[in-house]
């Protein structure tokens, strides 16, 4: 979680707007370890995931493809999209990890994920629920920064709450040709 965080402080230090599609489908992950300090994680937005996870998008009239699964209720009602929005999606993409890659709303279809998000709903709680929580307030200003994800992050992986078992049970990993240099997709 804290390279996630890494990934995105930047440029909210830089009081630049992310706006980028922050989704398990957008992270690459390199790991040597899962415990090792030095693995990377890369955010991109992939066009070619928008091909691939055609359900995890919904087109508005008018409108390019929206990950709505991802987006906060000003976003969906009102077309805004800022720092605020990224730490909305930011939560999303913790459940998404936390939860071992399963889709957002998985019951809901698109318009359901429009209509629930908009009447206050939210994803239902996994055990790190009350950062994700922070990352969802319906008031954007009382959203957290990016900073202060990263060190509440810092502080719950320093925790007991990630005990190394648990860290190593959440990984799937795959190799490359040779059979030793492991490649992961979260």
């Amino acid at each position: 979680f804290t390279e996630l965080t890494h990934r995105v402080v930047y440029p909210e230090l830089l009081q630049k707007d992310n706006q980028v599609d922050l989704a398990t489908r957008n992270c690459l992950v390199s790991v040597r370890g899962y415990a090792d300090p030095d693995r990377l994680v890369k955010i991109g937005d992939f066009g070619l995931a928008r091909d691939v996870y055609k359900n995890d998008y919904y087109r508005k009239s008018g409108e390019g493809l929206l990950p709505v699964r991802w987006m906060p209720p000003e976003s969906l009602t009102d077309g805004i999209f800022n720092k605020h929005s990224d730490v909305w999606a930011f939560g999303v993409l913790l459940w998404e990890i936390v939860t071992l890659g399963k889709q957002p709303y998985p019951a809901f279809s698109n318009q359901e994920v429009l209509q629930h998000i908009s009447a206050g709903g939210r994803l239902l709680a996994p055990a790190e629920y009350n950062v994700m929580s922070e990352c969802w307030r319906t008031e954007p200003t009382e959203r957290p920064s990016f900073r202060c994800l990263q060190r509440t992050l810092g502080q719950l992986r320093e925790s007991e709450t990630f005990s190394q078992d648990e860290r190593n049970g959440h990984v799937n990993q795959d190799y490359q040709e040779d059979g030793k240099t492991p490649l992961a997709l979260v």
